[in-house]
């Protein structure tokens, strides 16, 4: 079978514009990864179907990239989170198990495999109602790739959630492929590709502790380093930006599910009254920046440490 992936195709400006000026308005949304925040997306999405925001588009990086499948599916937000509790996603030992080869990840992805594929029992790209792309890293290559069309979906997505170390890689068609997130967070391309004229990127804001006293903070300060690295390098792509304050929430908090999503509700209305106000403001056309709203994200963060709880 044919597997459809997209490359680095990158539009100069006023190729962007032509084509999007030729399309007619399309929605595109990208959920980022973030560990237990990334399921404030919930609430995200939860507020986007309220507004009535149409989306014909999404892409999902790690964790976002769970919520946004099950999404695509047909699944409301209330129905993922339903789900997640079915399924005691804030217990992280209920989706993995202990792997006793050192060389593959400290943990196993079978037992999260069969749990998914209850719930993507066609296991395509195809037969889902809503067009979505996922982050993966080619480990042969080492180049993320987007993957949107053919079979093993249920594999795809597991290996946007494997993060290197943690988990092991999932080898399909004799490639193995881990977590997109250490290139590209929030995936835009695929939005582009799919001429998505209206694009929106959910994130959290991570934590920041002030001083690396275990080495459970040393990882946490590694892979903020690198969340925020990625999700700057493509805001400029995206017409809106919706950054979560988790609060005192961090990248464990799995048993926060619930306040996670009001988190991503609450700010997603803000954030849609906002963005429309300051288009009011702007000449015919024209956008509010982007850019701008995403790197003043992770100043706000607090020096908090990561609520394993």
């Amino acid at each position: 079978m044919i597997q459809a992936v997209l490359c680095f195709v990158l539009l100069s400006p006023s190729e962007a514009v032509a084509q999007e000026g030729a399309a007619e308005q399309r929605t595109g949304v990208s959920l980022s990864g973030g560990g237990a925040l990334s399921l404030a997306h919930i609430g995200v999405l939860e507020a986007l179907d309220s507004a009535g925001v149409k989306i014909d588009c999404i892409t999902g990086c790690s964790f976002g990239s769970l919520v946004a499948v099950l999404y695509a599916e047909g699944y409301s937000p209330d129905d993922i989170y339903r789900i997640f509790k079915k399924e005691k996603v804030h217990r992280i030992v209920s989706l993995y198990r202990p792997n006793c080869k050192i060389t593959s990840g400290v943990v196993s992805n079978k037992h999260l495999k069969r749990k998914l594929a209850k719930y993507l029992p066609h296991n395509s790209f195809d037969s889902l109602k809503i067009k979505f792309y996922c982050s993966v890293t080619d480990m042969d290559s080492n180049c993320v790739r987007y993957v949107g069309s053919g079979g093993h979906l249920v594999e795809y997505v597991i290996a946007s959630l494997s993060l290197p170390g943690l988990f092991p890689p999932v080898k399909i068609d004799d490639v193995y492929y881990l977590d997109g997130g250490s290139q590209d967070m929030m995936p835009w391309k695929p939005l582009v590709e799919e001429n998505c004229t209206r694009r929106i990127g959910a994130y959290p804001i991570l934590c920041k502790p002030q001083k690396v006293t275990t080495t459970r903070f040393l990882w946490t300060r590694a892979y903020n380093n690198i969340f925020y690295q990625t999700i700057l390098r493509g805001s400029s792509q995206f017409n809106e930006l919706i950054a979560i304050d988790p609060g005192t929430y961090g990248v464990l908090s799995f048993k926060r599910m619930a306040e996670l999503r009001q988190y991503g509700f609450s700010q997603t209305l803000e954030a849609l009254k906002a963005y429309e106000e300051s288009r009011k403001n702007l000449s015919p056309g024209a956008e509010p920046a982007a850019k701008d709203r995403a790197s003043e994200a992770p100043k706000r963060a607090t020096a908090r440490e990561a609520d394993a709880d």
